[in-house]
C-alpha cells in the first residue's frame, strides 16, 4: 500500500527525507536518449549519458527509487550471486575473472557516486559471512583464500568464534569471514540521491508516466504514453521486475521474485549490542 509521499509503507520510506515529486509528462517531447525506469540502473546510466553531453529524458511510472532499488536489503557485496568456484566450473577460469572484475567495478562505481555526488546514503563498510559449524566457516575461510590467491583480493579477515562474536553480538556462530571491502547503505536515500545528482545534471526526470508501447522509427524511438509521445534516438529499458509487455525479447529473461525484508521496533539500549562494528551480516 503506497503512503502518502507515493511510495510503499517502509520503514525505508519513513527515514528518508521525501523530496517533491518531479512533475509527470504531459506534453509530447523529444531527447537524444529515453530512459525508461527510475531505479539504479535508470538514474546511473542517465547521469552517465548527461555528463557526455547527451540529452536525457528519464520516464518513471511510480516514484523514483519505487520498486527493488528503495526497497532491497542494502548490502554492497563482492562478487556474484553464485562464488566463485561455482563460475570456474560453470563458465571457465577466463569468463568467471571477466565475471569478477565486472562486480568489483560495480562497487567502485556505487563509491564513486557516492563520493562525486555527495550522496547521503549511510554507507558502513563491513559484511559478515557467519557460519553455524566450523565446517562452514572452514569453507568460508577457504574461499576467503582462493579469493586472495586467484584474484588478488585482500580485503577480507577470518574470524573464528570469539572474533565473530564480537562483531556479531551473538554468540551462535562458529566462526566465518569479514570482507572490509563491501558494505551496506540506506538503499531509498542512495536512489534519491542518484535522482537528484541526475536532475543537477541536466536529466528530464518526470515521475508518474507510465510508457505503454515503444516502436521503432527510421533513425529513432517512438515511446508512447497513454496521452503523449516522446522521441529520441536510443531508448534504455530499465525496468526490470516492471517491464511488463513493452519488450517481449527482455520479458522473456526477467522473472520477478518475492524479496521479504522486516525491521524491528526500536529496541533501545538492546540495539547497541547488535553488530556493534557497524557490518552487515548474512549466513
Amino acid at each position: 500500500m503506497p503512503s502518502p509521499n507515493g511510495y510503499p509503507l517502509s520503514w525505508y520510506a519513513a527515514s528518508a527525507e521525501i523530496p517533491p515529486p518531479f512533475p509527470s509528462l504531459d506534453n509530447d517531447n523529444s531527447a537524444d536518449i529515453c530512459v525508461v525506469g527510475g531505479g539504479y540502473t535508470g538514474l546511473s546510466a542517465s547521469i552517465h549519458l548527461a555528463r557526455r553531453g547527451y540529452s536525457v529524458l528519464l520516464a518513471e511510472k511510480e516514484r523514483v527509487g519505487f520498486g527493488a532499488s528503495g526497497r532491497n536489503g542494502g548490502q554492497v557485496g563482492t562478487g556474484q550471486r553464485l562464488d566463485q568456484w561455482k563460475l570456474e566450473k560453470l563458465v571457465g577460469e577466463d569468463t568467471a575473472e571477466r565475471f569478477w572484475r565486472i562486480s568489483e567495478e560495480a562497487k567502485k562505481l556505487v563509491f564513486r557516486l557516492i563520493e562525486r555526488h555527495s550522496i547521503s546514503c549511510e554507507y558502513r563498510p563491513g559484511i559478515v559471512a557467519a557460519a553455524w559449524t566450523e565446517r562452514e566457516a572452514r569453507k568460508e575461510r577457504e574461499y576467503a583464500r582462493h579469493l586472495e590467491q586467484r584474484y588478488g583480493y585482500k580485503k577480507t579477515r577470518p574470524l573464528d568464534r570469539r572474533r565473530i562474536s564480537e562483531i556479531t553480538g551473538s554468540s551462535a556462530f562458529a566462526g566465518g569471514v569479514a570482507d572490509w571491502g563491501a558494505g551496506h547503505l540506506h538503499p531509498l536515500k542512495f536512489a534519491i540521491g542518484l535522482a537528484k545528482a541526475a536532475s543537477a545534471s541536466g536529466v528530464k526526470i518526470y515521475e508518474s508516466t507510465a510508457i505503454q508501447s515503444i516502436a521503432e522509427l527510421a533513425g529513432g524511438v517512438s515511446l508512447r504514453t497513454e496521452k503523449n509521445e516522446i522521441k529520441c534516438d536510443k531508448a534504455i529499458l530499465a525496468c526490470n521486475g516492471y517491464l511488463g509487455g513493452l519488450s517481449e525479447a527482455v520479458g522473456a529473461r526477467v522473472m520477478p521474485i518475492n524479496n521479504f525484508i522486516a525491521a524491528t521496533e526500536p529496541l533501545g539500549e538492546l540495539g547497541a549490542g547488535i553488530m556493534p562494528g557497524g557490518a552487515a551480516a548474512f549466513d
